[in-house]
C-alpha cells in the first residue's frame, strides 16, 4: 500500500531567488519520525548576497567564509536526493514537501536540485502551509505568518532561522494541523 509522507523543509539563503543569490543552509525532516533528519551547509553560488539576509541566514558568519566552511552544492544536493528517495523507500511511498511558505523555500530547492541533480525527487508535489492554513480556518493571507498560525496551534519550539530547528519546527505545526483537519 502506498504511503505519503510530509518531508517538512526549510532553507536559508543570502537573498530572495535562487541563481541570483545562494541557499547557504538546508533543513530537512520526515514528519513524524523523529530520526529522520537532514542538514546541510552549502559553499554560495554566486558572490552576490544582501547584508541583512545573510544576517538571519548565518548570524555571525561572513559571506567569504561560507565559501570556506560550505559544503559543495553538488554534493550537498546529491546526497539530499538519496536522502529524499529513501524516505519514499523505492517507488513505494510518496513524498511531499511542506513548508511555511513554500513558494520560496521550493524555487531554491527545486532550482539547486535541477541544476546539480537533474532531478527533483519531489517532482511537482509540494504543499504550502499559509494556503492550508488559509483553508482550515478560514483566515486571511494577512494572518498566516508562523506566529499567527502559532495562536491556532500550540508549538513549542522558537524560530530560530537554523534551516534544521525551523523544519522541525514547522512540521511539529503542520502535523497538529493535519490533526485538526481530520476532526
Amino acid at each position: 500500500m502506498t504511503e505519503t509522507k510530509y518531508i517538512s523543509v526549510d532553507i536559508e539563503a543570502t537573498g530572495p531567488t535562487p541563481g541570483s543569490y545562494s541557499m547557504v543552509s538546508l533543513g530537512a525532516w520526515v514528519i513524524g519520525e523523529p530520526d529522520r533528519t537532514f542538514y546541510a551547509e552549502l559553499k554560495p553560488v554566486t558572490d552576490r548576497y544582501e547584508k541583512k539576509a545573510l544576517n538571519v541566514a548565518m548570524p555571525g558568519r561572513t559571506h567569504d567564509s561560507l565559501f570556506e566552511t560550505g559544503e559543495d552544492p553538488e554534493v550537498v544536493m546529491d546526497r539530499f536526493a538519496g536522502w529524499v528517495d529513501s524516505v519514499r523507500e523505492g517507488k513505494k511511498d510518496e513524498v511531499v514537501f511542506v513548508a511555511h511558505n513554500a513558494p520560496f523555500d521550493w524555487m531554491f530547492v527545486a532550482w539547486y536540485l535541477w541544476r546539480f541533480v537533474n532531478r527533483n525527487p519531489f517532482g511537482w508535489a509540494a504543499l504550502d502551509m499559509r494556503a492550508y492554513f488559509m483553508a482550515l480556518t478560514g483566515n486571511e493571507w494577512k494572518n498566516t505568518r508562523l506566529e499567527d498560525m502559532k495562536k491556532w496551534f500550540e508549538v513549542k519550539r522558537t524560530h530560530k532561522h537554523h534551516a534544521l530547528e525551523d523544519a522541525i519546527e514547522q512540521g511539529e505545526l503542520f502535523m497538529l494541523m493535519l490533526e485538526s483537519s481530520k476532526r
